[in-house]
């Protein structure tokens, strides 16, 4: 069990959640847990915390990256990581070793909108006007250029 509070905690249960153990102690909140598509791995993290890995019984655990993690996820063999565009160098990461290094998959500048639709749709009334100001704030005209042809910019 992650408990997201302002010092995050990890807990484990050995009789079905009768009774908890902690496994690891966050210095900050606990945005983030990925468990490994065979459950013998965790990840844990948090913007002030980066991400740890270790045994999925709470042994072992080590400092993986300093990735300001704000979620992650486990998928195949690559773990996925949320972080902060302006601090780590990407909006989503893909890491191919255990969450140690990231590349980066999507970028947040690469966000493009609205979608195209019918003219006299809600999308096109509510949308199109506020999204002048939010790609100015998201700096959208910035996309790096290799993102727009790696998947990363749609």
């Amino acid at each position: 069990m992650r408990l997201a509070s302002d010092q995050g905690a990890l807990l484990a249960s050995d009789d079905g959640g009768a009774t908890y153990r902690p496994i690891f102690q966050g210095t900050g909140t606990l945005l983030a847990f990925a468990l490994s598509p065979d459950g013998s791995e965790i990840f844990v993290g948090g913007e002030a915390d980066g991400i740890w890995g270790g045994p999925a019984d709470g042994s072992a655990f080590a400092q993986r990256s300093t990735i300001r993690a704000r979620c992650l996820t486990h998928v195949g063999d690559a773990v996925y990581a949320c972080a902060r565009e302006g601090l780590d160098g990407f909006t989503i990461g893909r890491s191919s070793d255990g969450a140690r290094t990231f590349e980066p998959v999507y970028h947040l500048p690469c966000l493009r909108g609205p979608v195209p639709c019918a003219a006299d749709s809600d999308i096109v009334t509510e949308c199109t006007a506020p999204w002048t100001v939010t790609r100015q704030e998201l700096k959208v005209d910035t996309c790096p250029q290799a993102a727009t042809t790696g998947g990363g910019g749609t």
